[in-house]
């Protein structure tokens, strides 16, 4: 089967294209909250955001209401097809755009699509798009934790399993500046009290077992157990 049939089925399975751009209040906390630190750091006006890998194009909502200049790129022609339809700049490569374009990329579970081969040279690719003091957020599965493997092994597109050790190396060869390397925000506040208790229950449990751990097996390493999904913030 090519690599395009392979994701025409795959965006059968998460039923995108119908609801192209629908930000539920829970996603858009969440981007608040994943994207506050790095959004102080920029100048507020005339924020330029590029997106890799919108999917059925949340962010892209969330930036446009944000009133920031957004771009995406996207591997499915029938996702640009839908999201210029709406308005959007969406793209079909990242070459199209010129070095130092951006303030801010954002990869959301992209990297584990890339094969280990190629992931330098997509980095790199990153790199070149920014501005000087630029950011390149990116979240993935948690390769280090067994809580990461339903995220990384439930898709037959993942391809590469990334931890905390090889975001390091990665830095490394790429010449980028971790800013931020931890598991992804968690959101405790819910509309009802019980699933606040519950939220904070499971969230100070996983950080005492993942604690537990660590300084057992993995006291020298930076290791983060109890997160099913990993976030980098790069600086460049």
């Amino acid at each position: 089967m090519k690599e395009n049939n392979i994701y025409e089925s795959y965006l059968v399975g998460k039923n995108w294209g119908e609801d192209f751009g629908i930000l539920d209040d829970y996603t858009r906390r969440y981007y608040d909250i994943e994207l506050k630190e790095v959004i102080s750091n920029l100048d507020n006006k005339n924020i330029k955001v590029l997106e890799i890998g919108f999917g059925n194009g949340g962010f892209l909502t969330y930036a446009r209401e944000k009133n920031w200049d957004i771009y995406g790129v996207e591997i499915n022609e029938s996702l640009i097809a839908t999201a210029t339809g709406k308005g959007f700049q969406a793209y079909d490569s990242i070459e199209l755009f010129n070095d130092g374009t951006f303030d801010l990329i954002v990869a959301f579970d992209v990297l584990e699509h890339i094969p280990p081969t190629n992931i330098i040279e997509f980095v790199n690719t990153i790199k070149a798009k920014l501005k000087k003091d630029g950011y390149f957020l990116a979240r993935f599965p948690n390769g280090d934790s067994p809580i990461g493997m339903r995220n990384q092994n439930g898709d037959i597109t993942h391809v590469n399993a990334i931890g905390t050790e090889k975001i390091i190396q990665i830095s490394r060869i790429c010449n980028l500046k971790i800013h931020y390397l931890g598991g992804e925000r968690q959101i405790i506040k819910a509309k009802r009290l019980s699933e606040t208790i519950f939220n904070l229950c499971r969230l100070l449990l996983g950080r005492f077992i993942g604690y537990c751990i660590k300084k057992i097996y993995f006291p020298l390493t930076i290791y983060f157990f109890s997160y099913g999904n990993l976030v980098v913030i790069f600086k460049k």
